[in-house]
């Protein structure tokens, strides 16, 4: 696929410059000025949550936040599956137009007025533009180069978005409701020294080692809900202690361990007055690392490890209401979704694996890159250590840090616990598979195929389901999907995350959506 470097001089100059489950009501609607305490534990919020600059943002908490003050072309609806999976215009009047240009595909967005940032700046098609170019500039960009790789140009003119790609972009929408694209100031440097003023329900008011501060955007007229007139989230809280702020009514939302929900559930139930589980759409990988030698030119090897993990044990050492099992790339409710039993799910099967694994091994020794060193990753890699063990691969475990960064090129490891699902910067199958699994889109740094992927075969094939729309498109990629797991085996797929929430006893309405999470805006106090 031809690849074309867009030209952003001006913009430069600028920069220098300057379980299906429902949603829950329980009662009413939110009083008009309340505070919304939410407690997390964390160092500070860098830690915590990572950056909350749009354009670098890729953690699930700093989306989650940004959910809650962008203005976005497309977004999601508050609500579950499956309606809170289904992409609807927000500030785009409708969704886009496209016509042939040569051989690139332009598509034409009109952006409705009326969406204001909090001080009273009107937000125009130009806004939407700056961020997709801020999202490609060197010193600012994170994923967006990935992302957007097939991206010719994008321009504005009045009301209308122009962009411009080499490629067929039935994802497009998808792609544009990623908090990478929420609109931003013209003029916005690489280094904001002070916060971005935001146009959607929130915005940010104050940022310190101990507080975010999110307060209603005065001049905020869309749909979204923004019940709370402030919403403070703590950090430097000890993790054991949020459960019991949060019962004792100290904090009105806690992001409590996944060790801790089981005791919640037995005090409160599911989905009844407190404690809230529903199903997300982020999936979770290990991932084979294909340019090494174990695992290079070794299908055979790949698959023996996939029958080999014990995908029972890696969801249960996240804690209870973790995620659901799964042996597929696509997450469930996916459309185009086939489950087709890959693999055991219930535990290995150590025959099949070491019937694969024989003659296969090499020199029978794997580096494991693990995302942090707590004590629950540790115990996944314990798991793989163990399960590999019994096929006759000895695994060191590394715990992974930025000078192990299993984004970049050439890291010396063979096995790392991230990947897949939890690295797409949108959902859609094309992200899902495209951005995990085609070799043409590897670098230097920042990939998102960690597995380092790269067969011609699966590269045409991934092509031409992109290149779909509609129904075919989703069962293309469905198909695509179970090949890539059954035949390639480039990773490991183990769980689809479920989404949690525990709520004080003041908070009587609880909408869990399945790419967020909580809606924060969507909470309010009983009886209001």
């Amino acid at each position: 696929m031809t690849r074309r470097r867009i030209v952003v001089s001006a913009f430069a100059a600028v920069l220098a410059a300057t379980s299906a489950l429902g949603a829950v009501v329980v009662d009413g609607q939110a009083s008009s000025a309340w505070t919304l305490r939410i407690a997390q534990t964390g160092a500070s919020p860098l830690v915590a949550i990572g950056s909350i600059d749009p354009a670098q943002a890729g953690g699930f908490f700093a989306q989650q936040l940004l959910w809650s003050t962008c203005a976005f072309l497309y977004d999601y609806p508050d609500a579950a599956a499956p309606g809170g999976a289904t992409l609807r215009p927000e500030a785009a009047t409708a969704f886009p137009s496209v016509r042939r240009s040569g051989g690139n595909y332009r598509y034409s967005i009109r952006v409705r007025s009326g969406f204001r940032f909090q001080d009273g700046r009107s937000v125009t098609a130009a806004n939407f533009v700056y961020a997709i170019h801020r999202d490609l500039e060197n010193g600012v960009a994170t994923l967006g180069p990935t992302v957007l790789h097939d991206l010719v140009s994008a321009t504005s003119r009045g009301d209308t978005i122009t962009i411009t790609m080499d490629r067929r972009a039935a994802d497009l929408p998808a792609m544009l409701a990623s908090t990478l694209f929420c609109a931003v100031p013209v003029g916005l440097p690489a280094q904001p020294d002070q916060m971005v003023p935001m146009a959607g329900p929130y915005y940010i008011a104050s940022n310190t080692p101990s507080e975010i501060v999110l307060k209603r955007n005065p001049n905020y007229r869309g749909n979204r809900p923004h019940g709370a007139a402030e919403i403070d989230w703590m950090f430097q809280v000890p993790g054991d202690a949020i459960p019991l702020q949060v019962e004792r009514g100290a904090a009105d939302y806690g992001v409590v361990s996944p060790a801790a929900t089981a005791p919640l559930a037995a005090a409160y139930g599911i989905n009844k007055s407190q404690f809230f589980v529903a199903p997300g759409y982020q999936s979770l990988c290990l991932v084979l690392n294909t340019s090494r030698p174990l695992f290079a030119n070794n299908p055979r090897l790949r698959r023996a490890v996939n029958f080999a993990i014990d995908r029972h044990a890696l969801v249960a050492a996240f804690g209870a209401f973790a995620g659901r099992r799964t042996d597929q790339f696509l997450p469930y409710g996916m459309p185009g979704f086939v489950d087709a039993h890959v693999y055991p799910i219930d535990g290995p099967d150590l025959a099949k694996a070491r019937q694969l694994a024989r003659g296969h091994t090499r020199d029978g020794t794997a580096v494991m890159y693990v995302r942090n060193p707590a004590p629950l990753a540790t115990a996944r890699a314990q798991i793989v250590q163990y399960d590999l063990k019994q096929i006759g691969i000895d695994v060191r475990i590394q715990p992974s840090s930025p000078d192990r960064d299993p984004s970049r090129l050439g890291e010396p490891f063979d096995i790392a616990d991230r990947g897949c699902g939890d690295i797409a910067p949108y959902f859609d199958p094309y992200a899902l598979l495209n951005l995990a699994f085609d070799g043409s889109l590897i670098h230097a740094s920042s990939n998102t195929n960690l597995s380092y992927f790269d067969d011609p075969a699966y590269n045409r094939k991934l092509e031409t389901a992109a290149g779909l729309a509609g129904t075919a498109r989703y069962r293309a990629y469905g198909r695509l999907d179970v090949d890539l797991a059954r035949n390639a085996a480039p990773a490991v797929p183990y769980a689809v995350f479920n989404h949690t929430a525990f709520v004080a006893p003041r908070i009587g309405c609880v909408r869990m959506s399945p790419v967020y999470g909580a809606s924060l805006g969507a909470l309010c106090l009983k009886g209001s």
